[in-house]
């Protein structure tokens, strides 16, 4: 009996660390948000919640760390001041259609998790109208993922 606890103490311990060696990283889904990101049905809109950890990872840092595990610099992992994706290509990114990101934006705008803004912007000597450009809303953020 006691070999065979430490067989699977063992197995589960190689595969926790096969798993980290493995080095994923990407999004993150905490549970409480299939409570609090619903449809009118009552029942968790797991589109808005995917594409929500999709925005929240674009709003984590790039950490450099150093040979002893130290933090030497942070950055963001985008160009302006706020993270921007066209519609097509956060549907190509997430294996959603067109008319399902829509909604999974109109939702999380509506519950007040995701900010938009549309900007004109400069590309290649073009000039680009209702570029959308999106945010979490920090404080809901934490209200959903931390509830009380």
């Amino acid at each position: 009996e006691r070999g065979y606890d430490l067989l699977i103490t063992q197995r589960v311990h190689s595969t926790i660390l096969d798993i980290e060696d493995m080095g994923l990283y990407g999004l993150i889904t905490p549970l409480s948000w299939f409570q609090h990101i619903r449809r009118p049905s009552g029942k968790a809109d797991v589109n808005a919640i995917v594409f929500l950890g999709f925005i929240v990872y674009w709003y984590t840092p790039i950490i450099k760390r150093g040979e002893h595990k130290e933090i030497i610099s942070t950055r963001k992992r985008f160009a302006a001041d706020l993270w921007q994706q066209s519609y097509k290509d956060l549907g190509g990114s997430l294996g959603l259609s067109l008319q399902q990101v829509r909604d999974a934006v109109a939702l999380l705008k509506e519950l007040g998790l995701v900010k938009t803004q549309l900007r004109s912007v400069k590309w290649k000597n073009t000039r680009l109208v209702n570029v959308q450009y999106m945010e979490p809303v920090v404080k809901e953020l934490k209200r959903i993922t931390h509830p009380v």
